[in-house]
């Protein structure tokens, strides 16, 4: 049995939990607060998937055709828990009599998703959903977002609605477990170990040497052009941007009439005969604390290692990151 169960217990990771928040556009300690009350981690230490199996639901699923011959697996009101381990001592005994119907009575992994909710969480059938589960950590995370999704529960989840969650996560009698309560005490406890955003910090900023960025600012306002680039930053997180993804993010932040101005005064930028005569001076400090350097050897007009294009926006970024981390 143990073998049969038996997955990659491999923890998620920061990088997981921010990947799963913005996808459903909730703060990170949300997501943690859910794996906190539901499993407080998705696999047993003989590294099978945590499992709950609810005898009211293997009862309703075989028309409660067991309920006199195994009344601890089969029975029309909840109950008979083991806990731990010994849960798939009540599974196995389910498997016994019908495969199906024990695999969608029992909840799994990090996040206790139903067997019987495996399409919503993008399963076919429940026997995909059961190997995903027992696959790892990461499987359990993408059906948790995915299920949050089919089941209209992100907005609950952005907003730290925690009785609308639970209602619809746990089910109306949410209150006799203080599924709520327990989730709200849970996020606060991660909110207050999250780090302190930093303050907000202009990339660019009036006065900038460049006539090109001075142009765009002038053009389009400081919010839109900040907004331009934490919308290039967002969309482009996980990708390979390019030259393209920049300039679209702000030609879509200008008023229609202005766009290929817009346009225009980008392509100028990175053709300019220093590109670099754009970017403002960064943090000295700042910059000193992650060993970039602040001034680098003049190119000559010559040298084959004159900076392209992509290079002239490598630099720029590099440098006025230094003010917003």
């Amino acid at each position: 049995m143990p073998d049969a169960f038996t997955g990659n217990p491999a923890p998620l990771t920061s990088a997981d939990f921010a990947r799963a928040a913005a996808a459903l556009g909730c703060p990170v300690p949300a997501v943690r607060a859910v794996v906190d009350v539901e499993s407080k981690g998705g696999f047993l230490p003989d590294c099978r998937p945590r499992i709950l199996f609810e005898r009211h639901k293997f009862s309703a699923f075989t028309d409660h055709a067991y309920d006199a011959t195994h009344p601890a697996i089969s029975a029309r009101q909840p109950g008979g828990y083991l806990g731990g381990a010994r849960e798939y001592d009540r599974l196995e005994e389910a498997l016994a009599l019908d495969r199906e119907a024990a695999l969608k009575s029992a909840s799994w992994g990090a996040f206790q998703i139903m067997g019987f909710n495996h399409a919503a969480a993008g399963y076919e059938d429940v026997e995909s959903f059961v190997a995903a589960m027992v696959s790892g950590h990461a499987a359990q995370l993408d059906a948790f977002v995915t299920f949050i999704r089919a089941a209209g529960l992100a907005p609950a989840l952005a907003a730290q609605d925690w009785p609308a969650f639970a209602r619809g996560y746990n089910g109306p009698a949410y209150t006799r477990f203080a599924y709520d309560t327990k989730i709200a005490e849970a996020y606060a406890r991660f909110a207050a170990e999250e780090p302190a955003a930093p303050p907000t910090r202009p990339l660019l900023r009036s006065g900038s040497r460049g006539k090109a960025v001075c142009v765009l600012q002038r053009a389009l306002g400081d919010d839109k052009v900040f907004a331009a680039l934490r919308n290039y930053y967002k969309a482009n997180i996980y990708e390979i941007a390019q030259l393209e993804d920049l300039r679209s993010a702000l030609v879509a932040e200008a008023p229609i009439e202005q766009r290929r101005m817009v346009g225009r005064t980008f392509t100028r930028w990175l053709t300019s005969r220093r590109g670099d005569e754009d970017i403002a001076p960064p943090d000295a400090e700042l910059a000193a604390s992650l060993g970039i350097p602040q001034k680098q050897t003049p190119q000559r007009s010559g040298d084959k290692n004159a900076f392209t294009a992509l290079a002239k926006v490598g630099k720029f970024f590099w440098q006025q990151m230094t003010r917003i981390r």
